[in-house]
């Protein structure tokens, strides 16, 4: 059991690095709504209604994720961006893996660019949900999508395949 929560912690780890550096966090903006203070500050909620008074933008839940990946938590993580952590846990006897969607609000004067770069692994041009987007496979196995809608970027990451992601991508919508 301890070698299996050493794992886990050090996935979670992984992927709020990977979602930082994914999300290109640069200078906080001011928040949409003014609801948020520009401090730090992560919120661990349990439902997405709670998630949704913190933020200035609409969250997108997934309607279908993999068998056996059960919601683990929701974070609502205010600066440096607006941003929303879901993250699900697949557990079995031998290892415990995380999925996460991040939605990070992103100022129209800050959209990030779009182009794949060499850094961390390989990364190819995708189409999500009708715009273009990045697939990228930071090492093997794990897989991250990332698109923007408007002014949310969203990122998708975990151990799965690209059409999982991408599948995952398709089913966000407000109402889960």
């Amino acid at each position: 059991m301890k070698s299996s929560s050493k794992f886990g912690m050090r996935s979670l780890l992984v992927l709020i690095v990977t979602a930082g550096w994914l999300a290109g966090c640069v200078a906080p903006p001011a928040p949409p709504t003014g609801k948020i203070a520009p401090t730090q500050e992560v919120i661990t909620v349990s439902a997405v209604e709670e998630a949704q008074k913190q933020v200035g933008f609409p969250i997108l839940m997934p309607d279908w994720v993999p068998d056996g990946y059960a919601l683990v938590s929701i974070r609502v993580i205010t600066s440096p961006k607006q941003s929303i952590q879901i993250q699900y846990r697949k557990a079995s006897s031998f290892l415990t893996r995380d999925l996460s969607v991040v939605e990070v609000w992103q100022p129209a004067t800050q959209t990030p660019s779009l182009t794949p770069s060499k850094e961390a692994g390989t990364a190819k041009q995708v189409e999500v949900r009708g715009q273009p987007g990045i697939l990228r496979a930071a090492f093997p196995g794990y897989r991250s999508v990332r698109w923007q809608e408007g002014n949310v970027q969203f990122i998708i990451s975990g151990y799965e395949s690209k059409e999982t992601l991408l599948r995952i991508a398709e089913s966000l919508s407000t109402n889960p």
